[in-house]
């Protein structure tokens, strides 16, 4: 077996969990297992000459999960396909993070930014997660980063979810009250 390939995933959801962001899981035995985290898939899109990269959210059980954000004619495209539909994927892609046992992480992330961490937290001994976002509206993991985090903050640039401010702020906090992290 090659370190990637291009092969058909079975489409078992595609919903929208926030304004403008979808949650795809998509299926395939042989590659999704294969998938790290901070690691990425192209998803073909019909109609469209490039490929879409997506960061891969999580994979468990030969499920890979794409979430993210519609910004284009093509994005827009991949949130119309429905369940049962079969999603040509090159998978899985970059060399992804090396998470380490016993050192201890912290990860920070904002927006579409935040997906990527979700398969990263769950290698982590309960890290410290950061995540931002513009508003309450946007506020995308939140019950999947409690499950597996020390802690999580969250923050809003408006003030209207969590505390009000920006992903740096917590992280200076707990540098500074003695808190030490690995990465």
């Amino acid at each position: 077996m090659k370190k990637y390939d291009v092969q058909k995933f079975e489409l078992l959801s595609n919903e929208q969990i926030a304004d403008g962001i979808f949650d795809m899981r998509v299926k395939n035995d042989e590659l999704a297992p294969l998938a790290k985290c901070g690691q990425f898939a192209h998803v073909y899109v019909p109609s469209k000459t490039l490929r879409r990269p997506i960061s891969v959210c999580d994979s468990e059980n030969g499920v890979l999960r794409l979430v993210y954000q519609v910004k284009g004619e093509g994005t827009k495209i991949m949130s119309e396909m429905k369940k049962g539909e079969s999603v040509d994927i090159l998978a899985p892609l970059g060399n992804g993070f090396k998470i380490e046992k016993g050192k201890r992480y912290c990860l920070i992330g904002g927006g579409i930014g935040v997906p990527p961490m979700l398969y990263t937290a769950k290698q982590c001994e309960n890290p410290l997660v950061i995540t931002g976002f513009r508003n309450k509206d946007l506020v995308i993991l939140e019950d999947e980063f409690s499950a597996c985090s020390d802690k999580l903050t969250i923050m809003t640039d408006d003030g209207s979810y969590g505390t009000k401010g920006v992903v740096t702020a917590p992280l200076k906090e707990a540098i500074e009250s003695g808190e030490n992290y690995d990465e």
